[in-house]
């Protein structure tokens, strides 16, 4: 007969096991201990599973705040994205939505300067299409990432008439 795990240890020794692979939500990393535990059997997990967010948060590995701006600089470059994806985002891993606003405001991030610099980036591709295809590639690659359209078609017009 198998003999009872201590679901307090289990729990923590895996959470440290995910964290140490990449950081995690408290909702994401919840999500993932409570699916562990049932496929393990373990009892009493969700008391376990409480005192384990606790300790992760008195040694400061559980964080939504740095999780947020950790997520929002590596984003930025590596793959730079608009204020309304980076919230969605955010969302999906189960941040708050004012501790991801926070993130955003305390970056004081410029939206039509970051827009530009992506567009720069991708001009290589798009140098060999007229300016109608581009002008579509650039919208369609501005409304994925996240930027308002209204700086998006800011952009756009500028573009058909370009400053003298």
């Amino acid at each position: 007969m198998p003999k009872p795990r201590d679901s307090y240890r289990f729990l923590l020794n895996y959470a440290f096991f995910l964290l140490g692979r990449r950081q995690y939500s408290e909702v994401e990393l919840i999500k993932k201990c409570r699916l562990r535990a049932k496929k393990v059997t373990l009892e009493e997990s969700e008391d376990a599973l409480e005192k384990v967010i606790v300790r992760l948060h008195e040694l400061e590995y559980l964080n939504d705040e740095k999780l947020a701006v950790s997520f929002l600089q590596n984003s930025l470059n590596l793959k730079p994205q608009g204020k309304r994806s980076f919230l969605v985002h955010m969302r999906k891993k189960g941040v708050a939505h004012d501790v991801a606003q926070k993130a955003w405001d305390a970056a004081q991030i410029d939206e039509d300067i970051l827009a530009h610099r992506l567009i720069a980036s991708k001009m290589g591709q798009f140098e060999k299409l007229d300016l109608i295809k581009q002008n579509r590639k650039i919208q369609y690659l501005l409304a994925s990432r996240g930027f308002k359209s209204s700086l998006i078609w800011d952009i756009l017009r500028e573009r058909r008439c370009p400053p003298t």
